[in-house]
């Protein structure tokens, strides 16, 4: 049998091979006219959905596996927000100076859950019904801020004042009064010693309803009548120096 030369053993093997580069040529024109008519119909998600997860079942089956669960119940992201001072031990100290200190007799304090009130009577604080501190006013502010100062706690001032109609051109209703009280007490704490911020806010009348109405009325509008000087348990932010 006569040896045929390599070039012509390699000419005809491309010759045999030949047919697979044009059957793949076909396979890719074929493969491009359905994904250009696939491309102008509107897609159905499900068939679509279908078709992508049998693909993915077959060519990647060792996937991870992803599934929905619920979040509900779980604890999310917090904002670190740290307490201070003890509000109970606060309130032992505060309760106990009021009991001693006579410039701070009609001081009343209560404890919520995230807060200690201390409730000072407008009566002694102001001169007459303005906004004017009277002389017991700043010593009782300059008591209270001298314990204060040495806080870590938030402060919040709000202002409270009974259903009578504020007589006075100066204040057009009466949560413009309690606004304006709140601040001059702010302010006089400020006065006094006390640096950190004050959140100063006025109710109005709007907590005129949370007071028993058994009380007979003209005691329920001298309760009315009052600053609130609330001491949150969380720490203000700028109390770094601050000792407690």
């Amino acid at each position: 049998m006569k040896k045929l030369p390599l070039e012509e053993v390699l000419y005809r093997r491309t010759l045999e091979q030949g047919w697979i580069i044009v059957f793949a040529d076909l396979l890719a024109l074929l493969l491009t006219f359905f994904v250009l008519i696939f491309s102008m119909n509107a897609i159905q998600y499900e068939d679509w959905q279908s078709v992508v997860t049998s693909l993915s079942d077959h060519l990647n089956p060792s996937r991870a596996e992803i599934s929905k669960k619920s979040w509900a119940g779980r604890e999310t992201t917090k904002v670190y927000d740290p307490f201070a001072i003890s509000l109970d031990y606060l309130h032992a100290v505060l309760e106990q100076k009021v009991e001693s200190e006579e410039m701070l007799n009609g001081i009343v304090l209560y404890r919520l859950e995230d807060s200690l009130v201390i409730t000072l009577p407008v009566e002694q604080l102001y001169e007459s019904r303005e906004i004017r501190l009277s002389r017991q006013g700043k010593m009782m502010l300059g008591e209270l801020s001298l314990l204060m100062r040495q806080l870590s706690n938030r402060i919040s001032v709000i202002g409270h004042t009974d259903l009578t109609v504020p007589n006075s051109r100066f204040f057009s209703s009466s949560w413009d009064l309690s606004l304006n009280r709140a601040v001059v007490v702010a302010g006089g704490m400020a006065e006094a010693g006390y640096t950190g911020p004050i959140s100063a806010l006025g109710f109005g009348d709007s907590r005129f309803q949370d007071i028993d109405n058994r009380i007979e009325l003209s005691q329920r509008y001298r309760l009315a009548r009052r600053i609130d000087v609330i001491v949150h348990e969380r720490r203000r932010k700028d109390a770094d120096d601050v000792g407690l």
